[in-house]
């Protein structure tokens, strides 16, 4: 697995803390298929979801907050190759650019199985 590319932060907040809170968040806002799959019908949140995944999985996996693009970077080198192709369409969005990110409502899923181990 890649290093860690987090930055310094003078704030310190407990890692163990950060976990649980994206686990929660994952659970509460991003699982609930209704409201999730509503909000998955705008191209842009799917865009939003899947960085959010990534940022999610390697604060899990380091317990610290980095930016959404290093997260994408990490994760397309630490993940599953299958999910190469929807980060890099999310880091591609745009309002003139509309990637197919058809396979959001899987990874999210996949990151919700990731934070259960």
């Amino acid at each position: 697995m890649p290093a860690p590319i987090h930055a310094r932060s003078s704030t310190r907040v407990d890692a163990n803390d950060l976990r649980h809170a994206f686990v929660s968040l994952l659970h509460s806002w991003w699982m609930p298929t209704p409201r999730c799959r509503r909000w998955l019908d705008n191209p842009f949140y799917r865009s939003y979801g899947v960085l959010t995944m990534c940022r999610m999985r390697y604060t899990l996996q380091y317990g610290v907050i980095v930016s959404k693009a290093m997260t994408a970077r990490w994760a397309q080198a630490a993940l599953d190759a299958r999910w190469t192709p929807l980060i890099e369409a999310a880091l591609a969005w745009s309002n003139d650019n509309v990637p197919d990110l058809g396979e959001t409502p899987g990874f999210i899923d996949d990151t919700r199985q990731a934070s259960e181990r």
